[in-house]
């Protein structure tokens, strides 16, 4: 059971054994894991349920519905790096690529032996939740037909250089190709939760309520463990209904890295003063570059290939399908220099180069805004160039004529590959980059010791019995890849762990 504001006539209180504050992938996994077991659950989202059919509409109705601020959240402070998440129901799922990474051994071993999570999370554990996870999601590489030109040429690229690369992993079920995954699959081919994991739990009796935001968590000391929220206007644009959703064993908070800290310091939970420290994640920039081939960048995957020769260095790059007025966004220039750029928009390809970022930033509250001060380290920055001179090698050993670096100071465009050279000794400060980030996490690390840590090893907000924290926001890293698949194999234990507790 779906419900969504335009159906309400009042107020609503509810009650179950665990309420789930997010439907992205960690809160529609354990959503799934739960229900299916026989418990009460009920979802809470505060973004809409978007149908099918109202998917891939274009991207600026796209975004309207389907992102955070409709793509305008930003970090605080002088430099604005855009931190784009999904608000629907199946959050980021919702709008990203599908693309599939287990947890990196380095990463996995670092948790283990600086902050003991060895047991909390065995590694055999999650090997068995990632094996699941594959088979119930569909997880395949990208076939072929679907890599369309963008994804050739940085293949072919990586080839000619001898580099480590590979097809992308996806969760999908006979992709078309239509290079629109950032509007939603309006077909369900791609796995996202809203296709998926959400669907599964509703048919097991979960009840879900749209376009709701939580405002409170109320623990058992403050009259019962609840969570208090606000519906959206109604389609009628009356007065805003609330919601009290009672629970009787636990709440499991999965917002994100930047919302769930949000809602358990206005809650007033934060019991340790770590609650929002150590937000990290995966900037990322991206090269545009010029061919003599058609290379129809809206056709094919959205990520179908990618360079992994550079991964344990901390970069990873991807090619990046778009649509045509996405890719217009990025050209340079105005009046007949952008004209004349658009005029060859069927022979740019693009690449994305996210990285393992060493920054660490923080996430506050100040009254109903949410601040994360975050800024590149210098060894990001440089990072970031190295990455993007990469890149251009890619591009011209594959045929490019030119390549777009896109870092101000630089020349707009480099015609051969010894131009490079500039980008590689550029020494640009964080804001002559183009920024965007997409991957985020440990705003509420996950740790034994309530000095260092916001949450316990099951997960439970440290001094706060039955309040926790499931989402990416326990990481004690970033991943240095897609951290998707992670997300949800950790949810995926911890709500098990629940179910032990409930035997």
């Amino acid at each position: 059971m779906i419900v969504e504001p335009g159906a309400l006539e009042g107020d609503v209180e509810d009650d179950a054994e665990y309420v789930i504050v997010g439907t992205g992938a960690a809160g529609a996994t354990a959503a799934r894991v739960l229900a299916e077991a026989g418990a009460g659950v009920v979802l809470v989202e505060e973004g809409p349920n978007v149908p099918a059919a109202e998917l891939a509409r274009g991207t600026v109705a796209s975004f309207g519905r389907l992102l955070r601020d409709a793509g305008g959240q930003v970090t605080s402070g002088p430099l604005k790096i855009p931190l784009l998440q999904g608000a629907c129901v199946g959050g980021s799922t919702v709008v990203n690529s599908g693309i599939t990474w287990r947890i990196p051994p380095w990463v996995y071993d670092r948790w283990a032996a600086e902050f003991g999570l060895s047991g909390a999370l065995p590694a055999r554990e999650l090997e068995a939740c990632f094996d699941l996870l594959d088979e119930e999601l569909s997880v395949r590489q990208t076939r072929e037909e679907r890599l369309g030109g963008n994804g050739r040429v940085l293949r072919t690229g990586a080839e000619r250089l001898g580099w480590e690369s590979k097809t992308t992993h996806r969760t999908e079920r006979d992709c078309e190709g239509s290079a629109r995954c950032l509007e939603g699959c309006a077909n369900g081919r791609r796995q996202s939760m809203n296709h998926s994991y959400i669907p599964r739990a509703l048919a097991a009796g979960a009840r879900l309520y749209a376009g709701c935001r939580v405002t409170r968590v109320c623990p058992r000391s403050a009259g019962g463990l609840a969570v208090e929220g606000t519906f959206a206007l109604g389609a009628g644009g009356g007065g805003r209904h609330t919601l009290r959703a009672h629970a009787r064993k636990a709440v499991l908070i999965a917002a994100s890295a930047i919302h769930t800290p949000a809602l358990v310091l206005r809650s007033g939970l934060d019991s340790t003063g770590q609650v929002g420290l150590h937000f990290q994640g995966h900037p990322g920039v991206s090269m545009l570059a010029l061919f003599d081939e058609p290379i129809r960048l809206w056709e094919g995957a959205t990520q179908a290939y990618e360079i992994t020769e550079f991964r344990q260095r901390g970069m990873k790059i991807e090619s990046l399908s778009l649509p045509a007025e996405v890719l217009a966004a990025r050209l340079p220039g105005v009046g007949a220099k952008l004209a004349a750029y658009l005029r060859q928009m069927d022979r740019i390809a693009v690449a994305a180069i996210p990285i393992k970022a060493r920054a660490r930033g923080t996430v506050r509250t100040l009254g109903p805004f949410n601040r994360v001060n975050y800024c590149p380290e210098p060894q990001d920055v440089a990072l970031a160039v190295e990455g993007l001179a990469r890149v251009g090698q890619a591009f011209f050993a594959a045929g490019a004529r030119a390549v777009l670096p896109g870092i101000h100071g630089l020349p707009e465009r480099i015609s051969d590959p010894a131009g490079l050279e500039l980008i590689r000794r550029a020494r640009p400060e964080p804001g002559a980059l183009n920024w965007v980030m997409t991957h985020m996490m440990g705003s509420c690390r996950m740790g034994g010791d309530p000095r260092t840590s916001a949450v316990d090893l099951r997960g439970q907000l440290h001094g706060v019995p039955g309040v926790h924290v499931i989402d990416s926001s326990v990481f004690p890293t970033n991943l240095g890849v897609n951290p998707q698949h992670t997300i949800m194999a950790v949810a995926m234990v911890l709500a098990r762990r629940l179910l032990e507790d409930r035997a």
